[in-house]
Parts: C-alpha cells; structure tokens; sequence
C-alpha cells in the first residue's frame, strides 16, 4: 500500500486501474492492490454477468452506422449515469444497460431505435397480500393498460421499520399483471427469499420502468413499501 498525495492539478482520484486501486481511508489517499471479491457468486449475479455477455456480443454485431445510431439517440433520450447526472450516459453504456433490462425481463434484444413521446408511467405505492399472492400497487387507473412497458423491480427480505432505506440485499422480482394497480410477484420473491412476507412487514424496494419499444425509461425510485392486507 502506497499513500498519495495530490497536487494543484490533480486533486482527486477514485476507483480501479489494471490491478491497482485508488482509496480514501482513515490513512488519507492510497493506493493499494485491486481487492478480490471473496464472497461466493450468487446464481442472480451469474445471470446479469450472462446477459452482459450477450448484450456486449450483440454490440460488437452492429455495424458502425448502428453504433452512431445508438449514441446520436442519447441526444434525444438524455439517460444520465448513476454516479453523476451531470454526465449523459454514452451510446454503448445506453444500449448494454437497456438489453439487459430487457433480457432480465423475459424480452429480446432489440436493436431497432424509434422516436417516441416519453409515455407514462406510475409509482409503487403500497404491497398488497393475499395467501397466496403479492402484488405491487403503483396507484394508477384500473383502465391504465400495462402495454409497451416493463419494470425491474428489487426487493427485499422483511426489514425493521426504523431502518434507513439500503439497496444491500435487494433481489429482482419480475412484476406480472394486465393492469398497472394489479403486478404480482410472488413466485419470484419465494423464489429469491424462501417464503412471503408477513402483514405489516417493511420491504425495501427499487423500481425502474422501461419502454419496451424504444430505449427510454424512468428515474430510478428506491425507498420502503408496508405489507397490507389486499
């Protein structure tokens, strides 16, 4: 481990080259040997790193005249990055996050790109249970068709109430239904966590909708959703 010390050109740095890591610790800046993670892989995690691969090869297939499609729309779509909403997200991050997305919700990746007016899109608001179902509530009008859109939607297991919302132990839940007020999820949350959840439990949640027809989609929402009796 080396300490650093930054100059009037070079104030900070942060994360990972090659093997090395940049670190703010309780010993100022430093520069140590890239960690390796030790935890086990979990299934959810070989999944994403499939669908990455695959998302990545379909990338490498488009022509140069795609490529300059996929990086010209983000004019139009404007997606940020997570860690800066300052910076807009590049062509090839664009289209590997939104395939995906879109493989993580049972889809195909799409190449194609359209134009369209960003639709609309409604919130969680409450999880309803009822033996042996659970459904995600978003608030809208029972006649608001859930068409050309879908969600990844991350929960977790029961928390305590008191507890500051954290996406550590979140797991995605795919979200079924014909109507946007009625999306079940059970199978995959018995699936992610073994059983359902009790009445009044507190689940921490994260929720992002897509279009399935184009590469737009909403701000991601994260806070904490109260079990209720349906």
């Amino acid at each position: 481990m080396a300490r650093v010390k930054y100059g009037s050109l070079v104030t900070d740095i942060s994360g990972s080259i090659g093997g090395s890591t940049f670190q703010r610790s309780s010993y100022g800046n430093t520069l140590r040997n890239k960690p390796i993670p030790t935890r086990a892989t979990s299934p959810a995690q070989l999944l994403v790193r499939q669908y990455m691969k695959q998302a990545h090869d379909a990338w490498t297939a488009l022509t140069a005249a795609e490529r300059t499609q996929w990086q010209q729309f983000t004019t139009f779509s404007n997606p940020k990055i997570r860690k800066d909403h300052n910076v807009i997200m590049s062509g090839h991050a664009l289209y590997l996050k939104y395939q995906v997305s879109r493989l993580l919700a049972g889809l195909a990746i799409q190449d194609t790109l359209k134009y369209i007016a960003m639709p609309a899109w409604y919130y969680p608001s409450l999880v309803y249970k009822e033996e042996p179902l659970l459904y995600l509530d978003t608030n809208a009008p029972p006649e608001a068709p859930f068409t050309d859109m879908f969600i990844v939607f991350l929960v977790s297991t029961p928390r305590p109430p008191a507890r500051k919302y954290s996406p550590a132990g979140l797991r995605l839940c795919k979200c079924e239904g014909d109507l946007w007020d009625t999306l079940s999820f059970e199978a995959d949350y018995i699936t992610n966590f073994g059983a359902l959840p009790s009445y009044n439990d507190v689940l921490h949640y994260s929720y992002q909708v897509f279009s399935s027809l184009t590469p737009i989609f909403s701000n991601i929402r994260t806070g904490t959703l109260i079990v209720t009796p349906l």
